[in-house]
């Protein structure tokens, strides 16, 4: 191998490692920021964060993938690798070459005095030995792979969540990202309907039922409940909140059965304000208002005699 194949053989060298390197930074960073992404949708979905604490989030988020992004891909294309630099790796992994290989670099670049002799020797045995050896295989490439690999196995993984998760949540949490403030909810995993309807006035002591079916998120293990207040007529102060389980029939239907009354026995009507809860959704009925039952206070008969009596009406 002449000086001159030697020094093109370390130039193809340089360039590989550079390349490799990046593909190597670009491999973290991707994994980086699928992963950050991913963590920082999770957060947003479990607590549903405000607008406010979702973009500082975010800029966390994407401050950390820059960071990233500067540490392993352009901080090392900045850095300058000299053919004496990759002369100095290859000797580490190829001993044979002691410190010849620097050596040849330096006196070819003209970088070394001495004795022309004395270079010429070294130049000589340095590629004499580059001849048995292929200085290729002193590039560590595994590492390039394990990061590709990882690069990919991310996008991948991230594609795969969208599609099992549905366009509707992959849309939401997109748009939540991206555009905080605007007005984009998470769906709902639960979804209420009430079955039949609720009376708009109920005597007092008569029981009021209620029926709920789970259109979405329905199993056996959800439990639903229902909260019930007892107010004034006018419905402007209610007692405190009380609440109970609703059961659930073998048809799938919510039923709870609540006792109507007025806040005291001095007050002649009332008013009750009813809701219910199960996951992540919550249903508002619409005010019941409670009365007295109808009583009789008291009879009045009026006695008219006959014609002939002359005689007033008598009450």
């Amino acid at each position: 191998m002449s000086p001159t194949m030697l020094i093109e053989t370390l130039e193809a060298i340089r360039r590989r490692v550079r390349l490799l390197g990046t593909v190597f930074g670009l491999g973290i960073v991707l994994s980086a920021a699928v992963a950050l992404l991913l963590v920082t949708i999770l957060l947003d979905y479990t607590f549903n964060l405000p607008a406010v604490p979702r973009v500082l989030l975010t800029l966390v988020a994407f401050g950390a993938i820059v960071a990233s992004l500067w540490h392993w891909v352009i901080q090392p294309l900045l850095v300058k690798l000299s053919l004496g630099d990759v002369a100095g790796r290859l000797e580490q992994a190829f001993p044979q070459f002691q410190d010849r290989l620097r050596s040849t670099v330096d006196i070819i670049t003209g970088h070394i005095p001495g004795s022309e002799m004395m270079k010429q020797r070294i130049v000589t045995e340095t590629t004499n030995l580059a001849l048995h050896v292929d200085l290729t295989r002193g590039i560590v490439v595994r590492p390039v792979w394990y990061s590709t690999a990882a690069g990919l196995g991310s996008i991948l993984l991230a594609v795969i969540l969208m599609l099992a998760i549905g366009s509707q949540y992959t849309e939401t949490a997109l748009t939540r990202l991206f555009l905080p403030f605007a007005d984009r909810t998470w769906p709902k995993t639960v979804q209420m309907d009430l079955v039949g309807n609720v009376p708009s006035r109920v005597p007092v002591g008569q029981r009021l039922d209620i029926n709920m079916r789970l259109a979405r998120g329905d199993k056996a293990s959800r439990k639903a409940t229902i909260f019930y207040q007892y107010g004034d007529d006018a419905g402007q102060h209610f007692g405190p909140v009380e609440q109970e389980y609703m059961t659930r029939g073998d048809d799938g239907v919510y039923h709870a059965s609540l006792d109507s009354r007025v806040m005291s026995d001095a007050a002649t009507t009332g008013a009750m304000k009813i809701w219910m809860t199960a996951g992540d959704d919550q249903l508002a009925v619409t005010p019941v208002k409670v009365v007295q039952r109808l009583a009789l206070r008291g009879v009045t008969a009026v006695v008219t005699p006959p014609p002939y009596a002359k005689q007033p009406p008598v009450s």
